[in-house]
């Protein structure tokens, strides 16, 4: 069992895995088997973790292929994914192997601690689709898409307990701005969606707790705001800097902490701010001069 991976039971049965840099995977034990949701940013011994918590033939599903999901992937010999997440697997860890060293020189993480990713290695992919089943035994699982994020991203929907790992489908820092994200008003259409799902509560892939479906109403009006805003501010990723953007907050969300689960904010792709004069009229139209940066 690795001392950078934490682990807490949620429910029984289930646990949320936490590495250093606070990413989240999920362990759904099952009476027959067991089914490890992303498997983080990929430092220290992710599958002796959950050999700690169960021996049940184990399958990795990933919900997306972002480097800080799929880190401890190359430890396994088969993952699910969706055919769009499945073919960037490949770059995808070539960019964590990058992160790596990033999260090295930035004192996150020990500079001798053990990587999956070392391996260098990508496992082999099973696809799946919206509607495919997983049987855990006594615990069923379906496969749901939620686009947006990125055009292939997944959610895994645990009937029993009404329950929807997500991912990073819907979270409070949503992140619209890689090449293969949707637009923001794609990405509304997925929460409307999500709406109708037989869930009660979502985990997310960076968040310690969950959400209700009710808080979807909040991402709703969020996303509403990031498709009629005509600027935001810029942005930039903390780790790998070639990721730019520009973020979307409303007024009230200034004075919340950008960690806060009550925080709500889009990052789109890069958009040029305006100019000073265009600027000015946008504030008469109600648009504060803040979003400009």
């Amino acid at each position: 069992m690795s001392e950078l991976i934490r682990t807490r039971p949620i429910m029984n049965g289930i646990w949320q895995l936490s590495d250093p840099l606070d990413d989240r995977a999920y362990l759904v034990v099952g009476t027959e088997r067991a089914l490890l949701i992303d498997t983080m940013v990929g430092c220290g011994d992710l599958i002796g973790t959950v050999r700690g918590i169960t021996e049940f033939p184990l399958t990795v599903g990933i919900t997306h292929a972002h480097y800080d999901h799929i880190g401890g992937c190359p430890a396994v010999p088969e993952v699910l994914a969706s055919r769009p997440e499945a073919a960037r697997l490949a770059s995808e860890l070539g960019r964590g192997r990058r992160a790596r060293q990033e999260i090295v020189n930035a004192g996150i993480v020990p500079a001798d601690v053990r990587w999956a990713i070392d391996a260098d290695t990508v496992p082999a992919t099973r696809i799946v689709a919206e509607g495919d089943e997983i049987d855990l035994g006594e615990r069923h699982i379906t496969i749901v898409e939620l686009p947006g994020h990125t055009d292939g991203s997944i959610g895994f929907l645990l009937h029993e307990e009404r329950i929807l790992f997500s991912g990073d489908a819907v979270t409070p820092t949503m992140c619209l701005f890689f090449d293969e994200s949707l637009s923001a008003e794609a990405w509304l259409k997925t929460v409307r969606a999500m709406e109708r799902l037989p869930f009660d509560r979502f985990w997310t892939g960076h968040h310690e707790a969950a959400f209700t479906k009710d808080d979807l109403a909040s991402f709703e009006e969020i996303g509403d705001f990031a498709r009629r805003a005509p600027y935001g501010m810029d942005w930039q990723h903390n780790v790998l800097p070639e990721f730019t953007g520009t973020i979307y907050l409303p007024d009230e969300m200034l004075e919340v902490e950008a960690d806060s689960p009550a925080f709500r904010a889009v990052i789109g792709r890069h958009v040029p701010r305006p100019k000073p004069s265009e600027r000015r009229r946008l504030k008469e139209q109600g648009w504060t001069n803040r979003l400009s940066g």
